[in-house]
């Protein structure tokens, strides 16, 4: 009896071959196949236009800092909205959070963050969250951190995260940290 060929191995013959004997529809196909993976990762533009400016140094950051796609953009996007007059420190929050990532004047300083620069404030942005990452080894307890502090983070658990970091966390990376049991 012979043994039974895997179908994995099957496939990437006959993949091969007609690869082979194809080559622009091979080429057609990688090319489709290409344009569809950069159409499930949004453009961050699409997602928010008012971000235009600042596309290249968002994108730039989640690269360096190994961020996952748009994440560094929703949470600029969740911080700011990207108006003028919040990432310039017109208008600060009520607990006296400045600019586009919304950092508090300590969490600035201890980064070497100008929090009403952009440029700065998004790197640091990234910076920050990769840290956090690092702290918590996922991105939802770091986002979550973020938003209302490592300290509560790790003392308290997602468990009991007030409804506004529960949101946050939903809007940045999709996952419910009540339900995932973050």
């Amino acid at each position: 009896m012979l043994p039974l060929i895997p179908i994995a191995i099957v496939g990437t013959a006959v993949y091969g071959v007609w690869r082979y004997f194809n080559p622009q529809a091979a080429q057609d196909a990688a090319t489709s196949i290409s344009e569809s993976v950069s159409e499930a990762v949004q453009n961050i533009t699409d997602l928010f236009p008012k971000a235009a400016p600042y596309q290249d140094a968002i994108t730039g950051a989640q690269d360096k800092y190994g961020i996952p796609s748009n994440y560094l953009a929703k949470l600029l996007n969740a911080e700011s909205s990207f108006d003028p007059a919040i990432i310039s420190g017109q208008r600060k929050s009520s607990v006296g959070a400045v600019g586009i990532a919304q950092f508090m004047p300590a969490t600035a300083a201890e980064l070497g963050v100008n929090p009403t620069d952009p440029m700065s404030a998004i790197d640091g942005a990234g910076r920050y969250l990769s840290q956090l990452y690092a702290q918590f080894g996922n991105w939802p307890e770091a986002i979550a951190a973020y938003n209302w502090g490592s300290g509560n983070v790790s003392k308290k658990g997602l468990s009991k995260a007030p409804a506004e970091t529960v949101n946050y966390v939903q809007k940045i990376a999709g996952v419910d940290i009540r339900q995932s049991g973050g």
